[in-house]
Parts: C-alpha cells; sequence; structure tokens
C-alpha cells in the first residue's frame, strides 16, 4: 500500500478508517497542520483521493523509521467507507 503526493510516493505504515501513517525520510518535507489535497491512499487493485491534514510527525518505536500522521479530512469516492471498513476487518 502506499500513498502518493504530487510525483512523490511513500509506503504506508499503518492506516485507519480516518488517518495514515507513512514513513518518511526527511522531518521538514512536511510540517504539522499541513493540508494535503487530492493525494491517493493506493492498494494493489484500487486507490483513493482524499484530503489530508499532517497531525504529527514522529520517530517510531524502532528508533530508524520517522512516521508522520496524517488525518483524512475529506474523501472524494463515497465508497471509500465501506472498502476501508473491509480493509480494517481483514488487517486484524
Amino acid at each position: 500500500m502506499t500513498f502518493s503526493e504530487g510525483r512523490k510516493t511513500y509506503p504506508v505504515h499503518n492506516l485507519s478508517m480516518y488517518g495514515v501513517g507513512i514513513s518518511i525520510n526527511d522531518p521538514k518535507i512536511f510540517e504539522i497542520g499541513d493540508i494535503l489535497k487530492g493525494v491517493r491512499i493506493e492498494f494493489t487493485d484500487r486507490f483513493f483521493s482524499v484530503d489530508t491534514r499532517v497531525v504529527h510527525i514522529s520517530l517510531h518505536n524502532d528508533g530508524k523509521t520517522l512516521i508522520c500522521g496524517m488525518e483524512i479530512v475529506n474523501t472524494y469516492d463515497a465508497g471509500y467507507i465501506d472498502w476501508m471498513t473491509r480493509v480494517i476487518a481483514e488487517m486484524k
């Protein structure tokens, strides 16, 4: 699963119904409070366009990976909630 913003793609570290955490290599890529419009959360067989708000940038428990946590503030696809409900249930 990946997260694409413009021409840059980031691996998804974690996912919930209302947020996404991506792995980043530079803490200055995003700032807390940034709104990212029209980014893509891409699965193997489907993608969704969403708007997100950066809520944190922190070091993961492994001590190496930087995680950028984003709240999903808008979705452009009516099927997003149903799809995510299924994906989250499968992850549990």
